[in-house]
């Protein structure tokens, strides 16, 4: 999908886990320069790739962490497209989609990881992609498996990789 045209656009997005947390979700928030961007690709970083966000300076997870988090992302449905329809078949005229859902659900964090580093965190080689996705962030989830895991402030730390052009190349409308 990305190919040799690289990315556009990117930008770190960072999900804020508190210590002693009891809540096994946690929303990303509004994204207020992402709204209404189609999305390409994500990735995420720990400790031993980035051992402070920035530019809070909150401590990225560790790599053993991965294993108990897990990503919820509210979506369109990728196939669902309305740029160039008008009138009943575009109701609202967005251009984009008529309805979202968590499309993706529980996705463990690993898949987004792809940096090998000195620790054995688990990793995958290929940039997590999407394929004419947009995501509303603030129903979008970091979900944890054990609370517990968690004793310290942490943060997830995320690369987003974006557009504001549709598939078809044109400028996508952003209100």
């Amino acid at each position: 999908m990305m190919g040799m045209r690289g990315f556009p656009k990117s930008r770190q997005v960072t999900v804020f886990i508190k210590g002693g947390n009891t809540n096994p979700s946690i929303s990303f928030g509004e994204q207020p320069d992402l709204r209404y961007a189609r999305i390409l690709g994500m990735e995420s970083f720990t400790y031993d790739d980035y051992t402070k966000n920035a530019p809070d300076g909150q401590t990225s997870i560790l790599g053993a962490q991965q294993a108990f988090l897990s990503v919820t992302l509210e979506t369109n449905d990728g196939d669902e497209w309305y740029e160039n329809e008008t009138g009943a078949n575009n109701p609202n005229n967005t251009g984009r989609f008529r309805t979202t859902s968590q499309n993706i659900k529980w996705q463990p964090l690993a898949t987004f990881h792809r940096v090998q580093n000195q620790d054995a965190d688990p990793f995958v080689r290929q940039l997590f992609e999407f394929n004419n996705i947009f995501v509303t962030w603030e129903k979008s989830f970091i979900n944890i498996s054990d609370v517990s895991q968690f004793p310290h402030d942490c943060c997830v730390i995320f690369q987003v990789y974006y557009t504001f052009r549709s598939i078809y190349g044109q400028m996508i409308k952003r209100t």
